[in-house]
Formats: structure tokens, sequence, C-alpha cells
């Protein structure tokens, strides 16, 4: 029997995965929880076993192929008592869930009793719930799109910023969360922030550092934008921008600047693996921070990089070639 296998850090998106591939009936035989800590760099990858459910005949066969599977999962054993069941089942009759949905995840929960335990049940009841979400409008439902932007002051990320931004807002009604994380939270230097966006749009501001971003419903085309004075930044904004539009309604742009990166915050960069794209606005930071150099190893997403114009790139492809591939040069932020 076929089947195939999903990786992501994030169950629900492995699931997601899953049903882009094989269609909204696939049926979920196995999931794995991977740590991984190779190059210093310590992350949970989830892993999904899945096959179309035309591969099934009868219920026997799903329980057949599980037991092949689980008998190598160290993450797995057997023995879920009835009376966590019964737990599991009062804690979602308190929420929203309605009565049938409830009654569903319990049968699905039947069926891989003997692999369950209290260690791995939340992860099972997530991915039962995110297997049974219909992907007809997958524009909604789908992740949040995230990119990262990081280097030293006045080196172009706010400029990057905008231009993504405006981009992403003028093709049709999205939502954007923009966070800056400064030196010092700025409340000022924000304020000047607010006035690069679109005139066209409404900002909420969440709290010091942090703004959501929405089109009016009298939305136009009629934008106040500043634009690039460099091409280069304006052809990768517009190339970034385009590539993340497809099937995605919420946007995360995050940035922050680089001076005042600390160890603590140097390992929450670390778990940043799931970004769509990193922008690296100087590349003396990823070789004078590990962290920043061991997501360009390890992400196999884009890496978009503006030079300083120092020439560092040259010594740093030399060193680490295997980058090369996944390190994008975009050209001088100074023309």
């Amino acid at each position: 029997m076929n089947h195939q296998k999903f990786y992501s850090s994030s169950l629900i998106e492995a699931v997601n995965q899953m049903k882009e591939k094989l269609g909204d009936d696939a049926v979920i035989i196995s999931t794995k929880r991977i740590e991984n800590d190779k190059l210093s760099v310590s992350s949970t990858l989830f892993e999904i076993t899945a096959v179309e459910s035309s591969n099934f005949r009868e219920d026997e066969n799903l329980i057949n192929l599980s037991n092949k599977f689980s008998a190598t999962s160290e993450n797995y054993s057997p023995g879920l008592k009835q009376e966590l069941l019964l737990e599991v089942e009062d804690k979602l009759k308190r929420t929203d869930i309605e009565n049938e949905i409830i009654k569903e995840i319990k049968e699905r929960l039947l069926t891989y009793i003997k692999f369950l335990n209290k260690d791995n049940i939340d992860e099972f009841i997530i991915s039962i719930i995110a297997s049974m979400l219909s992907f007809s409008n997958s524009a909604s439902l789908s992740p949040q799109k995230r990119i990262f932007l990081f280097g030293k002051s006045n080196s172009g990320k706010t400029t990057v910023a905008q231009k993504i931004i405006y981009q992403i807002l003028k093709n049709e009604k999205r939502k954007i969360i923009y966070k800056n994380i400064t030196e010092s939270n700025n409340r000022l230097r924000l304020e000047d922030e607010k006035k690069l966006f679109p005139a066209n749009t409404i900002i909420e501001k969440m709290n010091l550092n942090e703004f959501i971003i929405h089109q009016k419903d009298n939305y136009t085309n009629n934008f106040e934008i500043i634009e690039f004075e460099n091409d280069s930044l304006e052809k990768m904004s517009n190339s970034i921008a385009k590539k993340i539009l497809i099937n995605s309604s919420v946007f995360l742009v995050e940035k922050i600047n680089s001076a005042i990166i600390s160890s603590d915050y140097r390992e929450r960069l670390k778990m940043k693996l799931n970004y769509h794209g990193i922008i690296l606005t100087n590349l003396d930071e990823i070789t004078t921070h590990g962290g920043i150099l061991n997501i360009v190893r390890k992400t196999g997403k884009p890496i978009y990089y503006l030079s300083s114009g120092s020439g560092a790139e040259t010594d740093l492809f030399d060193a680490e070639p295997e980058l090369t591939a996944k390190l994008i040069y975009t050209g001088s932020i100074y023309g």
C-alpha cells in the first residue's frame, strides 16, 4: 500500500500539506514528533504518514497499517485507559465544539486507543480536528505567511517592510501583523513608521511595538507610497510579495534591529524556521551571530540578502558553499 510522509514544525501545517497532496479524504495512519538538536539548533518537527482514502477497503486495514508504523515509534506506547478517554470527552464538552464533532473525535481516538497515552493524546486530537476541516476555502484556512527582517539601524528594514506591505495590500483584502523590535521600543519611532504605511488602511495598535493592518472596507488602489530609489530593493520586495500572496490571507512581517541581539533572543531566533523569507540586511551579522547562520543552514525557505557593500559575502560563500543555494543575493542596499 502506497503511503506518503509529510513534515512541518506545526502539526496542523503538516495536515494541510497532506490534504493538498492527497485530498480532503486522506487517512492519517501515523503521527510522530521528531526532536532535532543537530547544528546546535533545537527544534521539533511533526511527521504525518498518510494514504489516500481509496486505498482502504475496511477499518481493519487502517489498524494493521497503524500497528506497522507504531511498532517503530518510541513516542506512542499502548495503554490509554478508558478514564482518560472520558476525561478528554468531558474537556471537549466544556468548549464550543459541537456534540457531533466530539462524538467523531472520540470514535477516531478509539481507533488508535492502544497507541495513545497522556503525553501524546493532545497531538492526536489536534491531528484529528485538523483532518476534519474542510479546505474548500484554502485562502482563509491556510497558515500565516511570515517574513523576518534582520539587520542594523538604517539598513533598509522599514523600507523593505513598507514595500512588501504595499504589494500585499494592493492585490486584495488582507490582514497584516507588523512587529518591530527596536533597541528601546521607542514610541516616537513607531509613530513615524506608521506614516510609511499606505494611507488607505486601518492600523490597530496592539501594543508598543506591534500593529495589525487592515484595508478599509471602501478600499481603492490609490496608495500613498514612497517609491524605492534602489532598483534591487524594488525588484526583491515585489518578488517576495508575489511569492507569498498565494493562498494566504494573514501575514506576519517582523523586523528586529540586530544591535539588540542577546543570548536569550538568539535562542528564540533559532526556532524561527517556519518563516517564508528571512531578509538579512547586512551579511556581516550572520557571521557574527551563530544562531542566524544556523537558521540559514537549516531552513528550506528562501533567504533574501541585501548587501551592505562590504564584500563579506565572498568570504562567506567560500567558507560555506552549501549556503549558496539558499542565500539569494539581491544587490547592495546602498546602490
